[in-house]
């Protein structure tokens, strides 16, 4: 009895150092979903109803101006770490007040930024806009519809870039903060959207925008965009067609220093081009912003950094989401500190907000190296563990169930050919036998499929030596007849191997069968 006693603690301890070593082996090998330096993201606000924010360095600070009852707030991105912070921050109300679409440009520089936003005027429905800068508001114009509108500071001072609609299609105008200073830059008998002006350090201009059509017909939505760009100094008819884009929204970036287009193409794909080069795909999602450093953009959940000059392929995850982003803006201030807000819809109804930065990284806590490990959202870690854990249980329960019978078909086939007391582990050899015989047929039925859904090559050794370690020193101290002990032993380890197997790899699963 003392030496069962003994195997049985020996037994125990391998187990829980196969496990140890399985988890921690795992961690190290995985990157973390957000990297790059950046910190934790903080929520600052929640709102019932899509946000209108819009962020900008403001006088060299990076500062969040959003709307709220009918006032632009302004607040300090540095200082923003919660609601009450935001709600203390610095409101300017002004004669038309603010109901939506809050726009802001600005640089490093230690000039002020500029604003823009429109109200609705409700006796006539028409939409008023109206722009600030340097402690002046003025009118802006007054359209039927909300506008596209964009912001530039320019050589002459703040700019608003706004497509109008026609008739007969769309046009692009530039107003100038000077009143009356209004220019037809281009018009088209096609519809136009998203502007993107950018100046260069000697005062070129580089303008670039969306131009095509999107019919809805009984066949369904048939849409042409491309993106095209206006060097400086050019006539309007001598844009050059730079590729084929997703309808809008689709923002299009512009970087004047060394003239590079970002935008996202027809096939979902975010790509840059030069204005004499072919477009380079080097992600998807969408394009954020341009910092002299690096190109922002985002997909689904997550923020990504392009490092310049931008190589396909090389981008860095630096921010990660609760939810879907929606909205998501990147500026850098006069110390050098990149900020990234973003919004995104809450599961259940209303927006959020959070915001980061790159003043400190990040320290990963054991539930970051977990989530990063098996792919979880790292802010929702113990209930994806519990719905991962879950399922693996089930998998391997339905797994020993299934294979119950080839298990005692096999034990009765050996069983009189086995001591007694060898029967338990006889038995897991045999269960892990069929394991390694299943996992074998998935990777030549899947190839590099199978090898990614099988896990790292080491994981179903160690898994399947965890399962036979369990198998055979389970039940010792029930007495039972040889058959019986070895089928409980094959299928203790078919449990344990097939569970094991099933969290490391669940993911993998899940994205295979599109759940």
């Amino acid at each position: 009895m003392e030496g069962d006693a003994t195997s049985r603690s020996h037994a125990l301890a391998a187990l829980v150092a196969c496990a140890l070593l399985l988890s921690i082996a795992t961690v190290a090998a995985q990157p973390y979903a957000a990297d790059g330096g950046f910190g934790r993201p903080d929520e600052i606000v929640g709102h019932q109803q899509r946000p209108a924010i819009a962020v900008v360095v403001d006088a060299g600070v990076a500062t969040l101006a959003r709307v709220d009852n009918g006032r632009i707030l302004l607040a300090p991105l540095h200082a923003v770490t919660s609601a009450e912070v935001l709600a203390s921050g610095e409101a300017y109300v002004d004669v038309i007040a603010a109901t939506g679409q809050v726009v802001a440009t600005g640089d490093v520089a230690t000039a002020p930024a500029v604003y823009a936003w429109y109200s609705r005027d409700l006796t006539t429905g028409r939409y008023v806009y109206a722009w600030h800068h340097d402690g002046t508001t003025r009118r802006l114009l007054e359209a039927p519809q909300v506008l596209d509108v964009r912001l530039a500071v320019g050589p002459h001072g703040p700019e608003a870039w706004v497509i109008r609609t026609q008739p007969s299609g769309a046009r692009i105008e530039r107003h100038g903060w000077v009143e009356g200073d209004v220019e037809i830059v281009h018009e088209s008998g096609l519809s136009l959207a998203e502007p993107a002006v950018s100046y260069a350090r000697d005062g070129a201009r580089h303008l670039a925008y969306l131009e095509g059509f999107t019919d809805v017909t009984d066949f369904g939505v048939n849409a042409h965009w491309v993106v095209r760009y206006l060097p400086p100094g050019a006539d309007a008819g001598d844009a050059v067609e730079l590729g084929a884009a997703a309808p809008p929204p689709n923002e299009v970036t512009v970087v004047a220093d060394d003239v590079r287009i970002a935008w996202t193409d027809d096939a979902g794909m975010l790509v840059v081009a030069a204005p004499d080069g072919d477009a380079v795909p080097i992600g998807t999602g969408r394009a954020v912003a341009a910092t002299p450093q690096r190109l922002y953009s985002f997909d689904g959940a997550s923020i990504v950094a392009h490092d310049r000059p931008v190589v396909p392929g090389a981008g860095v995850n630096v921010a990660w989401s609760p939810m879907g982003i929606e909205r998501a803006f990147a500026a850098r201030d006069a110390e050098g500190v990149t900020h990234l807000v973003w919004a995104g819809r809450r599961a259940g109804g209303g927006f959020a907000l959070f915001v980061s930065d790159d003043r400190s990284p990040m320290a990963r806590s054991l539930a970051d190296r977990a989530a990063a490990t098996f792919g979880w959202a790292p802010w929702s870690v113990a209930e994806e563990a519990l719905a991962q854990g879950a399922g693996a249980l089930l998998t391997g329960t339905i797994a020993t169930m299934a294979l119950i019978p080839l298990l005692w078909l096999l034990a009765a086939l050996v069983v009189g050919r086995v001591p007694h007391h060898r029967t338990r582990l006889v038995g897991a050899l045999i269960a892990a036998g069929l394991i390694a015989v299943a996992l074998a047929g998935v990777v030549a039925r899947l190839g590099d499929v199978g090898h990614a859904l099988v896990g790292l090559p080491w994981i179903a050794p160690l898994a399947v030596a965890i399962g036979v370690a369990a198998g055979s020193a389970g039940l010792r101290r029930v007495d039972m007849e040889s058959l019986q002990a070895m089928v409980f032993g094959a299928c203790i380890t078919c449990f344990v191997s097939v569970t094991i197997l099933a969290f490391t790899t669940f993911q993998g699963w899940m994205r295979l069968l599109d759940l």
